[in-house]
C-alpha cells in the first residue's frame, strides 16, 4: 500500500500590516493608561493631518492642554509605519523629552530617546523599528548625533519656542576680552560710520550694551580692518 505523501501547514498566518490611518492606530492600542478617550480636537486633527499628509510641511495648532502631544506620537507612528525609516520627535527641553517618553508608556509606545550625551533603544531607531524622542539641542548641532540617519520625517512639538534654541546653537560668542574681538569690530567700523551708527559701535566696543548691533548679510567682509 502506498504511503500517502502528507502536506505541510504553515502555522501563525500573515503578519498584519502596521497601520497608517492615525484613527486605526489609536483603536488598536491596546493600553491606554490614564487616556481611555481621544477628544473631538484631537481627532480632528489627526484626520485633518492624514488627509493632507502628502505636504511636506504641516502645523497642528491647538490650545494648550488639548492634548496635542498625543496628536504628535500618533502621528509620528503613523509616519513610521508608512515610511519604513527613522522618524524623529523633537521636543524643547529634557524634562519635556521624559514627560513624552512616560506618555508613550501609556499607550504603549516603546521609543528610542536622545538627550543628555545617553541614548536608550538606539538600533531600534536607526532600524526604524521605533521613532526617537529627542530635543532641539541634540538636534541643531554642528556634532549632531543624526548625522548620516537621513531621518524621513520630524515632529516637531512647540515648535514656536524653538527659535531661540536654535539661533544659540548657532552663535559663536566672542568676549572683549578676546584678541578677536576689536579685529571683528574693526571690520565693519566704516560700515556703521555710513550707516550713522558709529556712536553705537563705539558704545558696543567700550562694553556699553545698550541694544543689539546686527551686521547686515551684504556688508560681510575680509579686508583689513578699519581703525
Amino acid at each position: 500500500m502506498a504511503a500517502k505523501k502528507l502536506k505541510k501547514l504553515k502555522l501563525g498566518g500573515l503578519k498584519s500590516k502596521k497601520p497608517v490611518d492615525p484613527m486605526e492606530i489609536w483603536d488598536r492600542l491596546q493600553l491606554r493608561g490614564a487616556i481611555q478617550n481621544i477628544w473631538g480636537p484631537q481627532e480632528q486633527a489627526l484626520k485633518e493631518w492624514h488627509e493632507n499628509r502628502s505636504v511636506s510641511d504641516l502645523v497642528v495648532q491647538m490650545n494648550t492642554g488639548g492634548g496635542k502631544t498625543l496628536v504628535g506620537l500618533i502621528a509620528a507612528q503613523s509616519l513610521l509605519n508608512e515610511l519604513k525609516a527613522p522618524v524623529v520627535y523633537v521636543c524643547p527641553n529634557i524634562q519635556l523629552i521624559q514627560q513624552t517618553a512616560a506618555r508613550c508608556a501609556d499607550i504603549g509606545f516603546t521609543p528610542a530617546t536622545r538627550f543628555g550625551g545617553n541614548w536608550q533603544s538606539q538600533d531600534a531607531f536607526f532600524s526604524a523599528e521605533t521613532f526617537c524622542i529627542t530635543n532641539y539641542a541634540a538636534l541643531f548641532t554642528g556634532h549632531s548625533p543624526f548625522e548620516g540617519v537621513n531621518p524621513a520625517a520630524f515632529i516637531f512639538d512647540d515648535a514656536h519656542v524653538a527659535d531661540q534654541t536654535i539661533r544659540g546653537q548657532f552663535t559663536l560668542e566672542i568676549g572683549r576680552g578676546h584678541g578677536a574681538y576689536d579685529k571683528i569690530v574693526g571690520l565693519y567700523r566704516r560700515h556703521f560710520a555710513q550707516s550713522g551708527l558709529g556712536e553705537r559701535l563705539d558704545e558696543l566696543s567700550q562694553g556699553r550694551f545698550v541694544v543689539p548691533l546686527f551686521v547686515p548679510m551684504f556688508d560681510r567682509s575680509t579686508k583689513k580692518p578699519q581703525t
